[in-house]
């Protein structure tokens, strides 16, 4: 039996497009600087943040009805791609 192609022409073209985009890009930006340490800070304490809300009230919601966690974390979703978008 054949196996389903993976890589059809949409794929491809789209691969080439991000290939053509991370050869190119850098050479359209301007000069380049470090971000400051409170930058640096915040995203891994973001990050430590939601994971450990998502494991600690993930296992008790869990317990009592999985729709719950669902509902939590679409909504932690949005509030990120919200938060993003401003």
């Amino acid at each position: 039996m054949r196996q389903p192609e993976v890589w059809g022409h949409g794929s491809i073209a789209v691969f080439l497009v991000i290939v053509a985009i991370l050869l190119l890009a850098p050479l359209f930006m301007g000069s380049v600087s470090p971000p400051g340490i409170p930058l640096i800070l915040v995203f891994p304490l973001v990050i430590a943040a939601l994971i450990t809300f998502l494991i600690v009230w993930g296992k008790k919601l869990v317990e009592h009805n999985a729709i719950v966690l669902n509902v939590l974390l679409c909504a932690i979703v949005k509030i990120i791609l919200h938060g993003a978008c401003i």
